[in-house]
């Protein structure tokens, strides 16, 4: 299926979340494999998170060759891995590091504690990153953003950091993404677009 995949896929980056990797024979947290045209590294998850977890950043080797990978993060908190992790990848003219970030769905107090800890962790990463360097978080973020309630009310634009797209009804989680993007001016593309990518 993953070769299939590949085959029809045109980007030059592809962030795979939920691939239910474990970490346990990974040095660092992660490992570095080639899938057909694909350079991947895997993130797995550990014994303290859960078999849902996991996260793959595949690059196409044109563009793997044309970068230089200056660094690939794990957080150091084994609860976190498999959920959240980075890549900066950087050349004379981009400077880019990749983020991909599954939190697991709001429910549990369980996974609500995690929600928070990631979004806390994510934060932190971030303001981190030298300023040169443009950080994409990719995710599957389980949340709702566009509409903020205000005064019994819900209203549109009230953030730069969501756009007009597809507004919903602000959720928790959404509520805590939308706080922590705003703090470091970053912005959820997706919502900035008017038809379905």
């Amino acid at each position: 299926l993953l070769n299939e995949y590949w085959t029809h896929c045109l980007c030059d980056v592809a962030i795979l979340q939920g691939t239910r990797i474990s970490a346990h024979d990974f040095d660092n947290g992660y490992d570095k494999w080639l899938l057909g045209d694909y350079v991947t590294y895997q993130f797995g998850w550990s014994k303290v998170t859960d078999c849902h977890a996991g996260l793959a950043i595949c690059m196409r080797h044109k563009y793997a060759n044309s970068v230089n990978v200056s660094k690939v993060w794990v957080p150091s908190d084994p609860s976190l891995h498999g959920r959240l992790a980075s890549i900066r990848c950087k050349n004379n003219i981009s400077d880019v590091t990749w983020i991909p970030f599954y939190p697991p769905p709001f429910t549990s107090e369980r996974n609500k504690k995690l929600y928070r800890r990631l979004v806390q962790a994510l934060g932190r990463y971030v303001s981190t990153l030298p300023e040169r360097t443009i950080p994409v978080i990719v995710m599957d973020g389980n949340f709702r953003v566009g509409l903020q309630k205000v005064d019994g009310s819900w209203v549109a634009g009230l953030s730069e950091t969501v756009g007009g797209g597809w507004p919903e009804m602000e959720n928790k989680p959404g509520q805590m993404m939308r706080q922590e993007l705003e703090k470091h001016f970053l912005s959820l593309a997706n919502t900035h677009l008017d038809d379905s990518p």
